[in-house]
């Protein structure tokens, strides 16, 4: 049996993340026949439950997980979104011995997830993800200070020492190099 294979897609918030799982989900289940499971954290709720939607409305069915799921032998394709959120205290578990079995079981993974935090330091399990991948896609979004689509970076407008906090443009917003400042900077 081969080995499975594994695609990141990372980036700042707003540049395409949840965009890539939808897309990626609708073409395997309808196009393409592949038996595919969709996951996210179960306390991200923002668009609902049991899916995953992208900013703009699109969404596929998800299974909404706490800790690392029993995952059928008969699953081809598992889509993990919000994978940096996939670790203590929202997750129980762990996520990197969960990919690392279904990819030595031939089972394909693709996983979305924030690289960075606002501070600007690395989420550790995209990070751990990105070393195993076969394939990484550093996505970009529109800079929300000067329109180009050069952001690589999370600002937080609601600076309230929480490092992670569950949220929107009510909170975040992308941006590039040029206009974004490390916290503790000016």
């Amino acid at each position: 049996m081969a080995y499975g294979t594994l695609e990141v897609f990372c980036g700042p918030m707003f540049a395409g993340k949840s965009s890539a799982v939808v897309r990626h989900a609708s073409l395997a289940v309808r196009a393409e026949g592949i038996r595919t499971l969709v996951i996210k954290p179960a306390f991200d709720t923002r668009y609902g439950e049991a899916r995953v939607a992208t900013h703009d409305g699109l969404w596929v069915p998800a299974l909404a997980v706490a800790s690392w799921p029993e995952i059928p032998e008969a699953i081809e394709l598992v889509i993990i979104d919000e994978c940096q959120f996939m670790c203590p205290p929202a997750f129980d578990g762990d996520l990197i011995a969960g990919v690392k079995a279904l990819l030595s079981r031939g089972t394909h993974v693709i996983a979305a997830g924030l690289d960075a935090d606002w501070h600007g330091d690395a989420f550790d399990v995209t990070a751990r993800l990105m070393a195993m991948a076969d394939t990484v896609t550093k996505l970009r979004a529109v800079c929300a200070v000067c329109g180009e689509r050069n952001a690589t970076k999370n600002h937080k407008k609601v600076r309230n020492g929480k490092v992670v906090e569950l949220g929107a443009s009510d909170m975040y917003e992308a941006r590039c190099p040029e206009h974004w400042t490390a916290p503790g900077q000016s």
